[in-house]
């Protein structure tokens, strides 16, 4: 059921990013986390459990965070280009679908989200959105897909 604060705090968000016209970081990271045989996502060191960052974080804090177990990770880009390439495991809930609203309140708001676009414009108004309808571990990808190493994006 869709939540009249989670309405008004969501269509605030949007109209708020787009008249700030938040920006997202450019692309490419020096020394990004690759992908293996099969594109798992590989990285270093992986933070100890149940350390998870807040707000949108570089790709070496995000990865390893979004790894751990127990974390959802959220594509928020349109399924067009969810297609072209995403994070293995990531799902695809499309800000822009009218139904964005509707998925994201079938999720527990106890769990953790990682969150990610093409840029992290999308990416920030969702987790605003999501924090503000009571998600209490909510974290996004500075500079969404364009700051990963293509050899993480997967196609199926």
């Amino acid at each position: 059921m869709k939540s009249p604060l989670f309405s008004r705090a969501f269509l605030c968000t949007a109209a708020l990013a787009l008249t700030l016209g938040i920006a997202g970081c450019s692309g490419g990271v020096d020394g990004s986390p690759g992908a293996d045989a099969q594109g798992a996502i590989t990285a270093g060191q992986a933070p100890e459990q149940g350390t998870i960052p807040a707000g949108h974080v570089s790709v070496e804090a995000f990865l390893p965070a979004a790894l751990q177990e127990g974390v959802t990770v959220i594509d928020v880009r349109t399924p067009e280009e969810f297609a072209t390439g995403h994070l293995r495991g990531a799902i695809n809930i499309n800000l822009e679908s009218p139904e964005f609203a509707a998925e994201i309140g079938k999720l527990d708001k106890e769990g953790t989200y990682a969150l990610y676009c093409r840029s992290a414009n999308r990416s920030r108004i969702a987790e605003n959105a999501m924090v503000a309808d009571g998600f209490t571990s909510v974290f996004g990808l500075d500079g969404g897909v364009s700051a990963l190493d293509p050899s993480l994006l997967v196609l199926d």
